[in-house]
């Protein structure tokens, strides 16, 4: 058997790490494996260092072992010190190999016994081309699971007794999938949360965010566990950079080793996982094809329905069964009507996410939906039964109880499933065996006999797990006693339940006795007029400011301060009250009577609870709007505004509008409002995203609450608060007038496109522009606004029809002053001067809230001519810089901008030159022109000037007796008018003499080509001089040359 060499490192030296610079010999003692290029160092107990093959820094872990090693350290184990166990290598993980059983537990549970927590996913891999497609549970991987023992530490509010049963692994696993440490786990943007990654879900300590951990969902607590310190939990670069794995709520799904996030512009970003740095960053905010309702769709509106993301993919689960899926580009790729076979056939999918199956939790996209089989929405089982009565029944009557199944041991939150409880002592109306769900019922228990007995619960289905029956009697607290005496006379009235403030009339009070041969119940007074005591007992809440009136009056707040009134009873025992309450809860009215004269010694009394709650809610904001883009500026989108939500008591049956009620209930409190938004205005775009989705409405004097909460977009929109049943009473919804205008926080400004300036002559090589010449745009410099939220979000709807407040003039762009990097001969930067114009500002398409600003084409830029400016060519480098811009509502710039258009030319200082001529009298003669340039100290011919237009028209010659000017123009050609010229008539053909000399022609030049000749610092037009009557230079001139 034959080998070859793969690598053969030469590094001798760690790099990086706690050991950069050691060598690696000095270190091998420490080291405990090798695998997949990566070597593992034991230093200590459980500090575990990582280098890589070429001896680079990887990582350092604390280890921690699980299961039958638990409390162990690897340290303990690589030396031998655990009985019966063998360090054997390194595989992912150390490999341990044990000599004998060591683990006190039950054993292993073989696949679907589903002693304990049970998981498994459903396969989409069974697709059909037509007809509802079955997603297959699989078989082969389907797992009973405790979940691992170190997680006992984290979470031991879950843990019931030793730990080691099927409580605490169902209480571990509610923990784990509803906890906002697991990443992943928190968005309230999606339908269903999606943690699960390759068959693990990743979370952090609760009490120690230092340590990451990952929780196999096909390894039960008997398997090992490593903690690692090496996963970021902050996003590292990009768009996202910043922001936490943890509780977070554009952290949309967890799925290959990446997370998947809603940017603030509404597109989507990947990230890697562990690493936590950008992957791919995405730009569609919109759905571009099928189905029809999506169309155009923005993303973000559709998240409501997203359930899942793996491999590119993304999940929307429409109603129970439709799920369209999607790439992450937002491309269609088909739709599923699921269908669930094995443990779940005959559910739906929509149940399953939405958690209305009990027993049965989604977990996340894994090929397919993984489901955990166990109820994380509420517990198994209620925590204890909970009676609600008065302590004195009547033994000719069925004395009224009310039973609860408490989820908790405040019985804040009802067991809402079916629960059947067998009821001591019998008698009970329908029997003793009572079955109910929704949390509680009424029933009623019939005991003749006068006297005292104990109420209790023999036994519920399913069995409670927490604290014994607890009984509430009168409305007090709940305790262990559980007494109830029946009495052969008294008072039996039913107040009706009702909305606050609305009366109760004619309540019928029967005084009654048993009789002592029928054993029913009769007439306990007739005919006769009684005063008795009454008074009020707050059950839920249990006290309050508000008193029950009976007939006009309020009665006491309790027994020592019970008010009186008389009673009239007819021939029947009957007596009629009018009762009201004008606040909301579960109360209860008390009647006593205690005789005197005939009477002495009789001691008569009733008890009645009753519910009154709000007749409903009032949500209204500050804003006044009549709900188009014409409304006043309300508030920046994403900024706070408080919602003002009051519970109204009744006023009239015919009553349209209740928040102008003038009584609200301040004993109205619940938890879990839901709060939705609608979009009124504008027609087109995004609902946004408000937060929070739900609040809890707390007792307050006036029955008011005031929240605060943000809205992502611009529009007009109603926000709608949807509260569970009270007591029972559904409210209905309470939705606020129009609230808006909202509008942009600020504007982002990018960059579209520099620009480019024109060289004003591009006829030759290179092209130039003179010092002082005037220069426009090639291309204009373009850049976008995009309206922003205050969390630095797109609004898309601040460009649809009437919300773009922002207009070409409210933005500034700044021109420049003088080049960036020339300077003149003053070592000053070389001035500019500027003329701009108004820009264009016009909305992109797609309407996404985002415009394009254009500058003028009228801009003019030119530089500054003096003698300063007398240098060599250079190359613009001027900037503009976008400052400021801001809309009608205040909404402005977050950030300058600056533009530094191209300029590929120079910037050449020139000058017009008359050349000298002489020629004789009797002929006509040109004067030639020109054009120069400054460079290396003095004056060369601008051979790339081919654009300077000349015309004689505008020359002078003096004298004027000698010669005139005729009629010639032209163009330079390679920087002169070649054998052209100012065209200087014959002296013979011009009246007057003499016809022979010099004539001095000036040409008025354009500005730029203007020259100081005389050396005098300022600038004058060219002269030349043309000398007549000769065929030669000037007589008297013995040498000749330029020297300016």
């Amino acid at each position: 058997m034959g080998g070859k060499v793969t690598y053969n490192r030469t590094q001798t030296a760690f790099s990086g790490g706690p050991w950069a610079g050691q060598t690696l010999v000095s270190r091998l003692g420490l080291m405990i494996g090798y695998e997949q290029s990566n070597l593992y160092f034991l230093d200590g107990d459980n500090t575990v260092v990582i280098y890589n093959n070429s001896l680079s820094y990887v990582r350092t872990d604390e280890f921690r072992f699980d299961g039958t090693l638990f409390g162990s350290t690897l340290g303990d184990l690589v030396d031998g010190n655990i009985p019966g166990a063998h360090y054997v290598g390194w595989s992912l993980g150390p490999i341990v190999a044990f000599t004998h059983p060591d683990y006190n537990g039950n054993p292993q549970v073989p696949n679907n016994d589903y002693q304990w927590t049970h998981t498994a996913r459903w396969m989409e891999d069974a697709r059909q081309d037509d007809g509802p497609v079955t997603y297959r549970q699989d078989t082969s991987g389907n797992y009973d699971i405790r979940p691992h023992q170190q997680l006992w530490s984290m979470f031991p509010d879950a843990v019931v007794g030793s730990g080691n049963n099927k409580e605490t692994s169902d209480a571990l696993w509610a923990e784990i999938l509803q906890s906002d440490y697991l990443i992943g786990n928190s968005s309230s943007l999606v339908r269903a949360h999606d943690p699960i990654e390759d068959w693990h879900f990743n979370f952090i300590n609760p009490a120690n965010s230092t340590y990451n951990f990952y929780f196999y969902t096909y390894l039960d607590y008997s398997s090992l566990q490593l903690a690692r310190t090496s996963f970021p939990l902050v996003l590292q670069n990009g768009i996202n950079s910043g922001e936490n794995l943890i509780n977070n709520n554009r952290l949309l799904a967890v799925g290959d080793d990446n997370t998947l996030w809603l940017d603030p512009d509404n597109t989507l970003s990947i990230y890697g996982y562990p690493g936590a740095t950008l992957r791919v960053e995405l730009t569609k905010t919109q759905f571009t094809q099928d189905p029809a309702d999506w169309l155009g769709a923005y993303l973000v509106d559709k998240l409501q329905y997203f359930i899942g993301y793996e491999e590119t993919r993304l999940y929307f689960l429409v109603g129970d069964s439709t799920l369209h899926i999607f790439d992450y580009n937002l491309s269609y790729l088909g739709t599923d009507e699921v269908v669930l076979d094995g443990d779940l056939a005959g559910i739906t999918l929509g149940d399953i996410v939405d958690r209305k199956v009990s027993g049965v939790t989604y977990g996340g996209w894994n090929h397919g939906p993984t489901i955990v089989m166990v109820d994380t929405s509420v517990p198994a089982a209620p925590d204890h039964v909970e009676l609600s009565y008065t302590d004195a029944g009547m033994t000719c009557n069925p004395h009224e109880v009310i039973i609860r199944a408490c989820l908790d041991v405040d019985c804040s939150a009802l067991f809402t499933d079916s629960v059947t409880v067998t009821m001591s002592p019998t008698g009970w109306i329908g029997g003793d065996t009572i079955t109910f769900s929704g949390g509680s019922t009424t029933v009623q228990l019939s005991h003749t006999t006068p006297e005292t007995i104990s109420l209790g619960v023999l036994s519920s289905t399913p069995a409670t797990t927490g604290l014994p029956t607890q009984c509430r009697r009168n409305g007090g607290a709940a305790s262990a006693f559980c007494d109830l005496t029946f009495i052969d006379s008294g008072f039996v009235f039913t107040v009706p339940d009702a909305p606050a403030n609305k009366p109760r009339d004619n309540v019928l009070v029967k005084a009654v006795r048993k009789d002592d041969a029928t054993k029913q119940c009769v007439p306990g007074f007739e005919s006769v007029s009684k005063t008795l005591k009454l008074w009020q007992t707050h059950v839920v809440p249990d006290s309050g400011s508000r008193i029950v009136e009976v007939n006009g009056a309020v009665v006491g707040t309790d027994e020592a301060s019970a008010t009186t009134q008389v009673f009239n009873f007819d021939v029947n025992g009957e007596a009629t009250i009018n009762v009201n309450y004008s606040d909301a809860g579960l109360t209860q009215l008390n009647l006593r009577y205690e005789g005197s004269g005939v009477d002495d010694g009789l001691v008569m009394t009733g008890y009645h609870q009753f519910h009154s709650y709000p007749v409903g809610l009032c949500a209204s904001t500050a804003s006044v709007c009549s709900g188009g883009a014409g409304c006043d500026p309300f508030i920046a989108a994403g900024d706070a505004f408080n919602i003002t939500v009051s519970a109204m008591a009744w006023e009239s049956d015919s009553d349209t509008d209740i928040c102008d009620n003038p009584v609200t209930t301040p004993n109205y409190a619940d938890s879990g409002l839901a709060i939705t938004s609608t979009k009124l205005s504008p027609a087109g775009g995004s609902n946004g995203v408000i937060t929070p989705t739900s609040y809890n409405h707390v007792l307050s004097a006036d029955g008011t609450n005031t929240f605060s909460m943000t809205e992502s977009e611009v529009g007009v929109f109603s926000f709608t608060v949807d509260p569970p049943e009270y007591l029972g009473f559904e409210l209905g919804t309470a939705t606020t007038a129009a609230v808006g205008r909202f509008y942009p926080h600020h504007f982002d400004v990018a960059l579209v496109d520099d620009g480019e300036i024109d060289a004003a002559c591009s006829a030759g090589t290179p092209d130039f522009t003179y010092t002082g010449q005037v220069m426009n745009w090639l291309a204009a410099p373009r850049f976008t606004l995009t309206a922003k939220n205050a969390d630095n979000g797109t609004t898309q709807n601040y460009t649809q029809a009437g919300y773009m407040k922002l207009a070409a003039g409210d933005v500034t762009v700044d021109a420049p002053l003088a080049d960036n990097t020339s300077a003149g001969t003053d070592a000053n930067p070389m001035p500019v001067s500027v003329v701009t114009g108004t820009g264009t500002l016009q909305a992109n398409l797609p309407l996404d809230g985002s415009m394009t600003y254009t500058l003028s084409s009228l801009d003019q830029v030119s530089y500054n001519r003096s003698t300063l400016a007398e240098v060599d060519p250079f190359s613009p480098d001027l900037t503009w810089t976008v400052s400021a811009a801001s809309d009608s509502d205040g909404a402005s710039l977050s950030a300058p901008l600056d533009l530094t258009p191209l300029a590929d030319f120079d910037i050449r200082f020139g000058r017009l030159w008359l050349e000298n001529t002489y020629g004789p009298d009797d002929a006509d003669l040109y004067m030639p022109l020109r054009a120069e340039y400054f460079s290396g100290g003095r004056y060369r011919m601008n051979t790339a000037d081919s654009c300077t237009v000349w015309n004689s028209a505008g020359a002078s010659v003096l004298p004027a007796t000698l010669t005139a000017i005729g009629a010639s123009s032209g163009t330079l050609s390679s920087g002169g008018s070649g054998n052209s010229g100012i065209l200087l008539l014959a002296p013979n053909s011009v009246a007057g003499t003499p016809d022979t000399g010099d004539a001095t022609v000036t040409y008025p030049a354009p500005s730029w080509l203007q020259g100081d000749y005389d050396g005098n610092g300022s600038f004058e037009d060219p002269r030349g001089v043309a000398t007549f009557g000769v065929y030669r230079g000037h007589q008297r001139l013995i040498y000749q040359r330029e020297i300016r």
